[in-house]
């Protein structure tokens, strides 16, 4: 991955806090944005999925967020897989 690589949140929002957190596992990039609104639910946080091309782009894959989401859970703010 590049210096030259940008992403954003589909349904990004001031302040969210995207790309606090990252993982990157071959080709594979989860991004971390603790700070988001999902459903409207303040600050529960949000993680997407990303699939980094060679051709240094990022296709967008999934979001995943906490299926028991609370205000204030900010889910995203510290990522691992492998």
């Amino acid at each position: 991955m590049s210096n030259g690589l940008k992403i954003s949140a589909p349904d990004k929002e001031a302040e969210d806090e995207f790309g606090y957190s990252l993982a990157l596992s071959g080709d594979i990039l989860v991004v971390g944005s603790y700070y988001s609104n999902p459903s409207g639910i303040v600050d529960a946080g949000s993680v997407y999925i990303y699939h980094v091309e060679q051709n240094q782009t990022a296709t967008y894959i999934n979001k995943i967020t906490a299926p028991d989401m609370s205000a204030g859970d900010e889910f995203g703010y510290s990522i691992s897989f492998s």
